[in-house]
């Protein structure tokens, strides 16, 4: 597409020229390959998961022009629409006071955010970051839109979280939580929390509902769906 924009391999500065989005061919492994090995010990997760923050900071503050067409929306107003109708279907997974105890968090929390949308890479999960030599990658950027900064932070945490459902491993990601959003925002969280909670039932949500669809490609094992109902509930790890 015509943005004049070239999207970095690394968190290197970036630099508008090409009037084409365009991206290099990356060699290394992919970030969910390494989650599966290293879950359980290595200090290599920690630093890929501070890199993931700092390229997904560099990506959200590419200058996108006016008017471009967009192919996904992670703005809070369509998130809150997209969210209530899901949980309208979820019966089998929250009672009607659950669900009616999400609806209210979301009432209460991430609508006074003052941050701006900015640029969204559509797909960010472990699987579209390439590892290789010390250095990050990202793919599969057809679905780019638009959106709330925190919006894929939630996306690709959530996402990660799923391969740490397993006991004793909550401490081990909480460490990648928080390396995360020292490479994102330099700090140990979020620093507009409510807006976070917000954005992460958003995503559970969803997630549960592409469980609920049927397609097996989507199927979750019981250890994920305690675990994301209880993000959905708004607890952070």
């Amino acid at each position: 597409s015509d943005t004049g924009t070239v999207i970095p391999r690394t968190a290197s500065p970036l630099f508008l020229s090409a009037n084409a989005l365009s991206m290099e061919r990356l060699e290394g492994r992919g970030l969910d390959q390494l989650i599966r090995q290293q879950r359980f010990h290595g200090s290599e997760l920690e630093s890929w998961f501070r890199s993931a923050g700092i390229w997904l900071h560099h990506y959200q503050h590419i200058p996108w022009p006016n008017g471009l067409q967009y192919a996904s929306d992670y703005r809070i107003p369509k998130l809150r629409q997209h969210c209530s109708r899901q949980l309208a279907s979820l019966q089998d997974i929250f009672t009607t006071a659950e669900s009616d105890r999400i609806e209210a968090q979301l009432a209460k929390t991430g609508l006074q955010s003052g941050k701006s949308d900015v640029p969204t890479h559509g797909d960010f999960w472990p699987g579209n970051l390439i590892c290789g030599n010390r250095q990050l990658g990202v793919i599969d950027l057809e679905g780019a839109g638009i959106g709330h900064p925190y919006a894929e932070a939630a996306v690709f945490l959530i996402q990660s979280e799923l391969f740490f459902a397993a006991p004793l491993l909550g401490k081990r990601f909480k460490a990648l939580f928080e390396a995360f959003f020292n490479g994102f925002e330099h700090t140990s969280g979020p620093g507009d929390a409510d807006t976070y909670v917000f954005l992460q039932i958003t995503t559970a949500v969803d997630r549960l509902y592409r469980h609920h669809s049927g397609d097996p490609r989507n199927r979750l094992a019981g250890r994920h769906l305690k675990l994301l109902k209880q993000r959905a509930r708004g607890l952070l790890p």
